[in-house]
């Protein structure tokens, strides 16, 4: 098999018949299945490295022969996924010798695929922004430089997909967004979740790493391609996930960041049309100075103070003249022992000398030398109730 038939596959330019194809698939199948294990491996590893698959163009349909390494198997969900993309080869199913389940287990033993395709992302060099960024956050911002690895992951088609997406009609975009989440679970259950995840490793003075979300999240998550409720393609971020009749999955819930439905109710709350908000974000804004700066406003008006209320205290303040004219709390004598005399409060000038209290001499030295003024150190006499008492001042 190895050496007598795939080698008319394994040329620049193959030129084989309809029936001839049937005949040669159909031996290169029944080898597969009877050959020991280690004569399969064999088989599969020379399979892997002939272009003996027939296969069309999604985005022009036209047919070549293609290693099953680089290829999509042709299931429903995946010739509808990308329809119209170029570039993306998927199996013939014309041919009646690639159809089946049989044919496509198969197929997929040699490399084709049934889900969508991860891809090693670009390289990507240590001085980059982004691994800047990461090993400042994983909390070792040097790096040697010399031993850094990255692993991340791209899906085969899904850009140019991206790109196809703006050409369609409202419905057809709605419908090729729903295939896309759904292809999502097919990687998710196929490939397992941690193709989801890049890592990143690197070394000062030690080994570090960290991970993050894989390219094609990244991508998924910052482009257009979810509808919204006019049939704009917008970012999932703009777009509640309840509101999309999806398929939910959990675990792809935690990867793709949709808008919170607490998001709309609160801006309700507040009096703002969640729609403004949206175009805030799809516009990029996300500061005060970023929206003055996109209105052309150069001075913001003052904060306008609060109008006193009705009840509000008023405050006045006191002149100095004021000031020196009140009378100081306690020099009143008359006025403060008011409230024992009552009504029979006698009628006391101001400044009348006591003369039970020796109010009567002036600048007299006593106790010490020291002489009193005025009523310094008085006593008045206190009519309550026919009772008399003595209240010192």
């Amino acid at each position: 098999m190895v050496w007598n038939l795939l080698p008319k596959y394994q040329q620049d330019t193959v030129d084989v018949g309809d029936d001839d194809y049937a005949a040669d698939i159909e031996r290169i199948r029944k080898a597969f299945n009877t050959d020991s294990n280690s004569q399969r491996e064999n088989l599969l590893a020379a399979l892997r490295d002939t272009s003996f698959v027939m296969v069309v163009d999604t985005g022009d349909g036209k047919g070549y022969v293609a290693k099953p390494g680089g290829i999509y198997i042709a299931t429903e969900r995946l010739k509808q996924l990308f329809a119209g993309v170029p570039e993306v080869f998927i199996v013939d199913d014309g041919y009646d010798c690639l159809r089946g389940e049989k044919m496509c287990v198969f197929l997929e033993a040699c490399g084709a695929l049934r889900y969508p395709r991860p891809e090693k992302a670009p390289v990507e060099h240590h001085w980059s922004d982004r691994l800047r960024a990461l090993r400042v956050r994983a909390g070792h911002a040097e790096t040697s430089g010399y031993s850094d690895t990255v692993e991340d992951w791209t899906l085969q088609g899904f850009q140019d997909l991206l790109d196809h997406l703006p050409n369609l009609t409202p419905e057809q975009r709605a419908e090729r967004a729903r295939l896309i989440w759904e292809s999502l679970g097919d990687l998710e259950e196929r490939c397992g979740r941690g193709i989801f995840d890049g890592s990143y490793t690197w070394t000062h003075n030690g080994r570090y790493a960290t991970s993050f979300p894989s390219a094609f999240l990244r991508n998924l998550n910052a482009a257009a391609w979810v509808p919204d409720a006019n049939g704009e393609l917008v970012a999932p971020n703009l777009v509640v996930f309840d509101t999309l009749g999806w398929k939910t999955n959990p675990f792809l819930l935690t990867k793709i960041a949709f808008k919170p439905p607490i998001i709309d109710q609160l801006a309700k709350e507040a009096g703002i049309d969640p729609a403004a908000l949206d175009l805030l974000r799809k516009l990029g804004i996300t500061s005060v100075a970023d929206l003055t700066s996109r209105l052309g406003i150069t001075d913001q008006p003052p904060p306008e103070e609060e109008a006193p209320s009705d009840d509000a205290p008023t405050v006045e303040s006191s002149t100095e003249s004021d000031t020196a004219t009140a009378d100081p709390p306690g020099d009143d004598v008359y006025n403060d022992a008011k409230d024992l005399y009552g009504d029979d409060m006698p009628n006391i000038p101001p400044g009348t000398p006591d003369p039970d209290g020796g109010d009567g001499t002036t600048g007299s030295a006593g106790h010490g030398g020291k002489g009193r003024t005025g009523t310094q150190g008085r006593s008045i006499k206190v009519c309550l109730h026919s009772t008399t008492y003595d209240k010192p001042l």
